[in-house]
C-alpha cells in the first residue's frame, strides 16, 4: 500500500524523486528483481545457518561468527578478482546467471550436510562455492541496475536497487523463518526436528535463487540500444 502511494505520488510530481520512466529501463528492472530475489535467499539464509550453528551443533556466539569466515573471505575474493573477469568475457547476463546458479549449488550443498552431528570441515565446501556465487552476483547485479541509466540519474538507480535489496532481506527472512519454523511444536523441540527445518529452509532459499537467475536472461544482450526512456537528456525532456 505504502508502495503504491509513493508511485502516484511520484508520478504526480513536476520533479519527482523516482521518475516513473527509469522502469522502462528493462536493465534496471531486472537488476531490481534479481537483488529482491537474491537477498531474500541470502538474508533469510544467514539467519538460518546461523541458527543452525547455534541451535542445533551448539556453537557459541564466537563460533558461530568464525564459522562464517571462510564464507566472507571467499566471497570478498570472488568480488575483487572473478566477478570483473567474468563481466568483461561474458557479458551480465552470463555472468548474473552464473552468480545465482552457483549461490544456490553453494547453498543446496550446504544443506545436504546440515545434520545433527556434522563437522564444520563438512560444511565447509558449500560455504565455499556459496561464497563465491555470491562474491560474483553483488558487483553484476548492481551493475546492471546502473547500465543504460543517464548519469544524472545514475544515483537513482543506485537509491532503488539498494531499497530492493533491504526488502529482499526483510522478505526472505520472514519466509525462510516461517519455513524452518513450520513443524516445530512445543517450547524445546527435538534438536533432529530443528535441523530437519532449518536444512529445509535452506533448500527452498538455494532454489529460489538459482530459479530467480534465469531473470538475467531478460536482459537486453550486449550491444543492443539503450533505452531513450532512461538516456534521453534532461532538457530535451523538459
Amino acid at each position: 500500500m505504502t508502495l503504491a502511494v509513493f508511485a502516484v505520488v511520484e508520478n504526480r510530481t513536476r520533479n519527482p524523486l523516482v521518475p516513473m520512466r527509469l522502469f522502462g529501463n528493462r536493465s534496471l528492472v531486472t537488476a531490481i528483481l534479481i537483488i529482491l530475489v537474491f537477498q531474500s535467499a541470502l538474508g533469510g539464509s544467514y539467519y538460518v545457518f546461523t541458527n543452525y550453528l547455534q541451535g542445533v551443533l551448539a556453537y557459541d556466539a564466537l563460533e558461530a561468527g568464525l564459522a562464517f569466515v571462510p564464507l566472507t573471505i571467499i566471497s570478498m575474493a570472488a568480488s575483487l578478482k572473478l566477478a570483473g573477469a567474468l563481466l568483461g568475457k561474458w557479458g551480465p547476463r552470463a555472468t548474473l546467471f552464473t552468480g545465482m546458479l552457483v549461490n544456490g549449488v553453494g547453498m543446496i550443498v550446504l544443506a545436504v550436510a546440515m545434520s545433527t552431528g556434522a563437522s564444520f570441515w563438512a560444511l565447509v565446501p558449500g560455504l565455499i562455492v556459496w561464497g563465491v556465487g555470491g562474491g560474483v552476483t553483488f558487483p553484476a547485479m548492481f551493475a546492471c541496475a546502473a547500465s543504460g541509466v543517464a548519469p544524472q540519474e545514475a544515483g537513482v538507480a543506485s537509491a532503488l536497487a539498494t531499497t530492493s535489496q533491504q526488502i529482499g532481506g526483510a522478505a526472505g527472512l520472514a519466509l525462510l523463518v516461517a519455513v524452518a519454523t513450520a513443524g516445530l511444536t512445543g517450547d524445546t523441540p527435538p534438536v533432529a526436528d530443528v535441523a530437519d527445518g532449518l536444512r529445509t529452509a535452506m533448500w527452498i532459499g538455494g532454489a529460489a535463487s538459482i530459479i530467480g537467475g534465469l531473470l538475467a536472461f531478460t536482459l537486453k544482450k550486449p550491444g543492443a540500444a539503450p533505452s531513450t526512456a532512461t538516456t534521453t537528456p534532461a532538457k530535451a525532456r523538459l
